[in-house]
């Protein structure tokens, strides 16, 4: 007769966070003999191949079905195949999944996760998922080209689930999530035309913008400067003209009838703009000749009433935090029209 199989039980744990390497994959038995029935957040990261941890959703299964616990959030920062069964299994059984991190899930995948008034409760996954982030690590197995985005599913899901509040997508390709976000009408409800010429030119004109005032604001004038850097900083006229000719463009810009000037939000100019209104004197070389702090302040109050219009007329707020990391957040019908303003101006934390 085979002994049973041992098992550790923690009734009170209700946190796990395990992190391996190729060579420590096997610490992944531990899931296997736990039994954690307090458990509501289970994070697992580490430098493994996606073959060698192929087990690891089955394991993960294991450990919630003996435990009969019910996860929180759950995240999966490691390259794992999300199209397997037993992920979906897992969802199945964590009704109060509030937070999901985990690598890419293809079209099929995001319309499991979509919500339908007709499903019975029984039938829904995760009504509760508040945050979703989604993270590429290389090659799906059916071979769709690296880094894309389903954005027909990811529109439908995120139509569809009013308890969500933001979408993290992280490591795909930006120039072709870019493009899909700036001619979508779901996201840009006040363009007449998402793909309208004018539209096209603003969202251009905004990335340059933000190339510019990010590298003034965190390389020339205030990060990495010794004060000896920064004296010599004082002293380049020609870095300070520049800024002055990119701080003429954004003043001579009028919004009132652009289409589309939420593409200034998503690339953070808002943001640049206010960091460096509420920078201190002395800090912005050149500030003393060119008034950069009050210019940009009086830019942000010109745009104000326009990209509160546009940001207002739509609960969708997308965010390109950098080229690897771009975040949606759904905002309530009902909120404070100065909070939906200082979220535009303020960093972006992921």
């Amino acid at each position: 007769m085979p002994l049973p199989a041992p098992s550790l039980f923690l009734q009170h744990l209700t946190r796990l966070r395990l992190y391996t390497t190729e060579e420590t994959l096997s610490i992944f038995r531990l899931l296997d003999i736990l039994i954690l029935p307090a458990l509501c957040i289970l994070h697992i990261s580490g430098e493994f191949d996606s073959e060698s941890a192929r087990p690891l959703f089955r394991k993960i299964l294991l450990l919630i079905q003996q435990s009969g616990c019910s996860i929180e959030k759950l995240t999966i920062l490691a390259p794992l195949d999300t199209q397997q069964e037993e992920f979906y299994e897992i969802l199945s059984l964590s009704p109060g999944l509030q937070c999901l991190e985990v690598p890419h899930i293809d079209t099929q995948g995001l319309r499991k996760l979509t919500l339908h008034t007709s499903d019975a409760p029984s039938q829904q996954l995760i009504p509760h998922l508040r945050v979703l982030k989604l993270c590429w690590y290389g090659l799906p197995p059916d071979g769709q080209h690296p880094g894309t985005v389903f954005f027909a599913a990811l529109k439908e899901l995120v139509g569809n689930r009013a308890s969500l509040g933001q979408v993290h997508l992280s490591r795909y390709q930006s120039w072709d999530l870019h493009v899909q976000v700036e001619t979508e009408s779901l996201w840009n409800p006040t363009a007449t035309d998402v793909n309208s010429e004018d539209a096209l030119v603003l969202a251009s004109q905004a990335e340059d913008f933000e190339q510019t005032l990010a590298e003034f604001l965190q390389y020339s004038f205030i990060l990495w400067y010794t004060p000896q850097q920064h004296a010599l900083a004082c002293t380049d006229t020609v870095l300070q003209e520049e800024l002055d000719r990119a701080m003429c463009k954004l003043e001579s810009m009028n919004l009132a009838h652009r289409a589309n000037s939420l593409a200034l939000v998503r690339k953070n100019i808002l943001q640049l703009l206010h960091e460096l209104n509420q920078l201190e004197a002395g800090v912005i070389p050149g500030d003393d000749r060119f008034a950069f702090r009050v210019r940009a302040g009086e830019v942000c109050q010109k745009w104000k009433p326009f990209i509160l219009r546009d940001a207002r007329a739509t609960q969708y707020a997308w965010r390109y935090v950098d080229h690897s990391l771009s975040i949606l957040t759904c905002r309530p019908v009902d909120e404070d029209e100065e909070k939906t303003w200082k979220d535009i101006i303020s960093r972006c934390n992921p």
